[in-house]
């Protein structure tokens, strides 16, 4: 069964700052995780175990599985050092 996926506003703005052709690839690699979001295109992150991330190219999408609802909720789209500096000031 695929999981719901939905991005928080902070994401939103986030994916619409990168390239067009990122993007793209942003949103077909969120499609793929709500098919298997623990598969081995993701990654539990070290020291929040509640998000996971997923690589895609240079960008990092870091995200929440919410098993009760199905959902998953993408948190922060991003450069790899910009994305997880943010996530620890979260």
């Amino acid at each position: 069964m695929s999981f719901r996926y939905r991005y928080t506003s902070r994401a939103e703005q986030q994916l619409n700052r990168i390239s067009h052709q990122d993007r793209g690839r942003v949103i077909r690699r969120v499609a793929q995780l709500a098919e298997d979001p623990r598969g081995h295109l993701a990654k539990q992150l070290r020291g929040r175990p509640v998000f996971w991330s997923s690589r895609v190219g240079s960008l990092r999408i870091v995200y929440a599985i919410d098993d009760s609802s199905q959902t998953l909720t993408i948190h922060g789209v991003g450069n790899r050092d910009n994305i997880y500096e943010w996530m620890r000031r979260r």
